[in-house]
């Protein structure tokens, strides 16, 4: 859980999670994150169209055309 908390202070204090250490576009570090919390919530029981609920938008499309851009 500490991956999670780690991940949630970086969206907290605005910084960059989709950048590597050299500012390049670098979607590694979002794209296990997202992975890792759906992982918890199903083991928690958790079917992931509940919880997410209410958001428009889903993260993965948006990260597969942010990699479309990079490559």
């Amino acid at each position: 859980l500490s991956e999670i908390k780690e991940f949630r202070n970086k969206i907290a204090h605005h910084d960059p999670i989709c950048f590597d250490t050299a500012g390049n576009i670098d979607l590694t570090f979002a794209r296990s994150n997202r992975d890792r919390i759906l992982t918890y919530l199903h083991y928690l029981g958790y079917r992931k169209e509940e919880i997410l609920y209410g958001f428009d938008i889903s993260t993965l499309p948006i990260m597969n055309k942010i990699d479309e851009l990079v490559v």
